[in-house]
């Protein structure tokens, strides 16, 4: 039986099929807990944030090897952050464009947090919660145990959020 053959890798030599695809480009370990969601900034910038069951959300720039821009320690007051997603078209706000970042968590509030300018030895924290950086919260839902926001859908501007609680409420909030 002949041996099986390789693809050449996209360059034209030969190479070793795990050499191809699948490296590893950074071990992101700032939070001290699972991360629970991910997301992208819109181009042209260059953030990816994490949200954890720790309650913290560590924002890296991955035009700079992943570096920690900035970590927003119990931007949930300790409960999980469940869901991360940037605002796509900041037409309201100008010059955020891209910089603006909402979460939810289980603490069942929605927050919106401003980027700019962030670095990562940024943080404030006010009765168990960070302020650095927050824009605006929304509250609605019950919190903690058996309550919380298990997610949420922003329009293309972020002029309009509409959470899903764990309280079996679905709520819809003016920006």
């Amino acid at each position: 039986m002949p041996a099986p053959s390789q693809r050449p890798s996209a360059s034209g030599a030969g190479a070793e099929p795990s050499a191809q695809a699948g490296a590893i480009l950074a071990s992101l370990a700032v939070q001290g807990d699972s991360i629970e969601t991910l997301a992208f900034s819109p181009l042209p910038n260059t953030l990816l944030a994490a949200g954890s069951v720790d309650g913290s959300i560590a924002v890296y720039d991955s035009a700079r090897s992943f570096a920690v821009r900035k970590h927003i320690r119990g931007a949930h007051e300790g409960e999980s952050v469940v869901k991360v997603d940037f605002v796509k078209s900041a037409t309201s706000q100008p010059g955020t464009h891209g910089w603006l970042l909402t979460s939810c968590g289980l603490d069942g509030v929605v927050r919106r947090w401003d980027l700019r300018g962030a670095t990562a030895n940024q943080s404030t924290v006010q009765g168990g919660a960070a302020v650095s950086g927050l824009v605006k919260e929304w509250r609605g839902h019950a919190g903690g145990e058996g309550g919380g926001v298990l997610g949420f859908v922003q329009g293309e501007t972020g002029e309009r959020v509409v959470t899903a609680g764990d309280d079996g409420v679905v709520l819809v909030f003016e920006a």
